[in-house]
């Protein structure tokens, strides 16, 4: 059956029947039957899809890219020419996959399977099969069965698969693996890796510098021709081998996530090393280890290849040791590159190029002046530049990166790393991780990159950056540089003239900075800042934010800048500014300037103060001694709408003048507050007019020429008709409750406290106090002091604390005592009925209940 020209479907059906496809995309299928089928003759370059069906077929493919079946039946495929797939199916089959990249699969049965020209993918399937990969770089599969699996020419990849397999990997650089099964492994020629795999197999790598890795159920290993090795990942002793089991080995290199342990004698090396040779050499990782049976001689360490090797001898025999793994140069420029595991890699002489590979390396550039190029990698690395400008990198994980002499650049890379300039102007860079960088000495810059670092300048002049994260700052001693970046930085300038800043305008970061010795520059940034100039004529500078600004010792110029600031001049003569927001200002010791600025603010007076200036605002004077403002020049204290009298017994005297130098240009409303120790003198003759109650509190009204000043009564405090909180401040205050269930407290000073209606909580604090609960049920006590306690209508309880106090319960069933001291203590009034409770306390005391059913104890005394 033709099928012609076009893509054509021919079916051969039952029987034995030539079937082809004819020229263009055929698809072909004998049917059963022994069938000859074919895509079309050797000209036809369509890509046919042939299958043999059931029976004996034959199965050509023809110039295109064709797809193959030979069905049941034991079958001859052949791909023909082109990139073609294909199968033997069932039966013991030959496979051909002819000129091109083909893939080639045996199927069940004992088959014959060659890949042919091109590099192919071939497999033999179930059985046991003969698989031959052709000529080009082919991968080649034994599958299911006892199998000869044949690589050819090329880069091959052959594989036996499960089963007791021959497998030889042919001319060219081959990877071979036994599989599982007792396997007989060839490398033929050229630099091949064979792995026996599961089994006792036995390996001959043929010639070529070849790599065998090492099984202890292997039967023999034979290098072969060439510098071979054999590669250990489990510990053995060869003493326990036969002596023949592994001959023709060169080398041998040690592996193993795990220690590996390997034992030797004189006669294990003889049998290994190839006849005519004495010499066998050993290279390792650090945590492996060689036992040496034997008298060994150890002599004078070499270099191969830029790795250090121990020598030892012993009857003409040379073993060369690695030393896990040290890796060396010489003087001139070398590149040295360590390998897997934790390597010592030394430069030397020379302008070196360092890489220390996977593993927990140390790395060195050499004790000489040459530039360095250094590189830790993977692992836990220890880098050392040495004299010489040198460039040195810890790579991943957690590194010890050092410059040495030089103008050197250095960097941790991701991970925790300390990294060090040394000497020299040096560029030190910490990168992502939680580092610690310093310059050392000379004009360095440090970058701590991303992570929580801690950033050192060391001696000189240096530039530093925290980076992202909350950094620790120090600019060390120099004229330095310093920014903590992003985050919660502390920065600290150190000696010398320095600037720091918190961060960059778009940084919050909540950072602490201090200037140090030194005329040094401060500004805190956008976050919530402390900033210190520290000593030296600082300017410092809060930023956005509520801020701390403080100058230290030094003539220092400190501004809060935007938000609600404390500006602290320290000692010095000061000029400080307040920015905009409420601020709080103290110039400190000597004679200051103050502009609190914009903002509701509040200034601490000091004698020394050369300038006091309110600025915009309702601000505060606060005074802490006694002062005469008629003594001052006029225009010293402006626009100032409030006075705070603070401290035991400060006396404020002033005058018509005073008060109109201190208010702004056009007001005329002046508040003084103040505790009951404290004394405001007016100068003039004012004129007392009614008391006044702003915001809870009483003032008295003083006018003179248009001018107001209200005066604080030392304080008075009074509730609502709510719940109130009530609480004096220092001196004698009147505090009132008012209505509702109010806790008042009277603080330092000889007090009232009243609590009204409700059931109320009066304390008097420490002073001679007056207490008295009104109506409803009160808890009531005195304090230190003399006290009065009075607890009103209610039944109430009541303590006359320390002092020789007076105690009342008033009407109602009331708990009263004394305390301790000399007191008087009743239960109420001559019409008190109530059923009250008083006890003395201790101390000589006066106790009477009064007319109810009263229970009265004198207590000690």
């Amino acid at each position: 059956v033709t099928g012609g020209e076009g893509s054509d479907t021919v079916l051969g059906g039952e029987g034995n029947d030539v079937a082809d496809g004819g020229e263009g995309n055929d698809s072909v299928d004998g049917g059963a039957g022994d069938d000859t089928v074919t895509g079309g003759d050797a000209n036809d370059s369509g890509s046919d899809t042939l299958t043999g069906g059931e029976g004996n077929d034959s199965v050509s493919g023809g110039k295109g890219n064709d797809v193959a079946d030979g069905g049941t039946g034991d079958d001859a495929t052949d791909g023909g020419e082109g990139d073609d797939t294909v199968t033997g199916g069932e039966g013991n089959d030959t496979v051909l996959g002819g000129e091109g990249n083909d893939v080639t699969d045996g199927g069940e049965g004992n088959d014959s399977v060659d890949g042919g020209a091109g590099s192919d993918a071939v497999d033999g399937g179930e059985g046991d099969d003969s698989v031959d990969g052709g000529t080009g770089n082919d991968t080649v599969e034994g599958g299911l069965g006892n199998d000869t699996v044949l690589g050819g020419e090329g880069n091959d990849v052959a594989g036996g698969g499960v089963g007791d397999d021959y497998v030889d990997g042919g001319a060219g650089d081959d990877t071979i693996n036994g599989g599982e099964g007792d396997d007989s492994l060839d490398g033929g020629d050229g630099g091949d890796v064979l792995d026996g795999g599961l089994g006792a197999d036995s390996i001959a790598a043929g010639a070529g510098d070849d790599t065998i890795i090492y099984d202890a159920n292997d039967v023999l290993i034979d290098g072969g021709s060439g510098l071979d090795t054999l590669v250990i990942n489990q510990s053995v002793d060869f003493t326990t081998l036969p002596d023949a089991q592994i001959r023709n080995i060169e080398n041998i290199e040690l592996r193993g996530e795990t220690p590996v342990a390997i034992t030797l004698s004189e006669v294990d090396v003889r049998a290994m090393i190839p006849a005519g040779t004495n010499t066998l050499t050993i290279s390792r990782g650090g945590a492996h280890t060689v036992a040496l049976q034997g008298s060994w001689v150890q002599g004078i360490n070499t270099t191969i290849g830029n790795l250090v090797y121990e020598s030892y001898t012993l009857n003409g025999l040379t073993l060369l040791l690695g030393i896990g793994d040290v890796y060396g140069g010489n003087a001139t420029d070398d590149t040295v590159t360590g390998g897997i595991g934790n390597d010592s890699v030394d430069g030397g002489d020379g302008n070196d190029s360092a890489e220390g590979g996977s593993g927990n390396d140390t790395i060195k550039g050499g004790n000489d002046a040459g530039d360095d190029t250094l590189s830790g990698g993977d692992g836990n690395d220890v880098i050392e530049g040495g004299a010489g400008n040198d460039l040195g990198d810890g790579g991943s994980d957690n590194d010890t990166v050092s410059g040495g002499e030089g103008n050197d650049t250095t960097a941790g890379g991701d991970g925790n790393d300390s990294v060090t300039g040394d000497a020299g102007d040096d560029t030190v860079a910490g990168d992502a991780g939680d580092d610690t960088t310093s310059g050392g000495e000379g004009d360095d810059s440090v970058d701590g990159g991303s992570g929580n670092d801690v950033a050192e300048g060391g001696a000189g002049d240096d530039t530093i950056d925290g980076g992202t994260g909350n950094d620790t700052v120090d600019g060390g001693d120099g004229d330095d540089s310093a920014t903590g970046g992003e985050g919660n930085d502390s920065v600290s300038g150190g000696a010398g003239n320095d600037t720091l800043t918190g961060g960059d305008t778009t940084d919050t970061g909540d950072d602490t900075l201090d200037g140090g010795e030194g005329n040094d520059s401060v500004e805190g940034g956008k976050g919530d800042d402390s900033a210190t100039g520290g000593s030296g004529n600082d300017t410092v500078s809060g930023g956005e934010g509520n801020d701390t600004a403080s100058g230290g010792d030094g003539d220092d110029y400190v501004d809060g800048g935007a938000g609600d600031d404390t500006v602290e001049g320290g000692s010095g003569n000061d000029t400080l500014g307040g920015g905009d927001g409420s601020d709080v200002l103290d110039g400190g010791d000597g004679a200051d300037s103050i502009a609190a600025g914009a903002g509701d603010d509040t200034i601490l007076y000091d004698a020394d103060d050369i300038l006091i200036d309110g600025g915009s605002g309702v601000d505060t004077l606060v005074f802490n001694t006694s002062t005469d403002l008629s003594q001052i020049s006029d225009g010293q204290i402006k626009n100032i709408e409030k006075i705070s009298l603070e401290g035991d017994g400060t006396v404020l005297t002033l005058g018509e003048a005073d008060i109109a130098s201190l208010l702004p240009v056009g007001a005329t409303s002046l508040t003084i507050s103040r505790g009951g120790s404290q004394e405001v003198n007016l100068l003039g003759g004012w004129f007392k007019g009614a008391t006044q109650t702003v915001g809870g509190l009483t003032y008295e009204l003083y006018t003179l020429n248009g001018i107001e000043v209200l005066v604080g009564v030392g304080e008075t405090f009074e509730g609502g008709d709510a719940d109130d909180t009530l609480t004096g401040e220092e001196g004698n205050d009147y505090i009132d409750g008012g209505e509702g269930d109010d806790s008042a407290e009277g603080g330092d000073g000889d007090d009232t406290v009243v609590g009204g209606a409700g059931n109320d909580t009066v304390n008097g604090g420490a002073g001679d106090d007056s207490l008295a609960g009104g109506a409803g049920n009160d808890s009531g006590s005195g304090g230190e002091g003399n006290d009065n306690v009075d607890g009103g209508t209610g039944n109430d309880t009541l303590d006359g604390g320390t002092g020789n106090d007076s105690v009342t319960g008033g009407e109602g069933n009331d708990t009263a005592t004394g305390g301790e001291g000399e007191d008087s203590v009743t239960g109420g009034d001559a019409n008190d009925t109530g059923d009250d409770s008083v006890d003395g306390g201790t101390g000589n005391d006066t106790v009477e209940g009064g007319k109810g059913n009263d229970t009265a104890l004198g207590g000690e005394g």
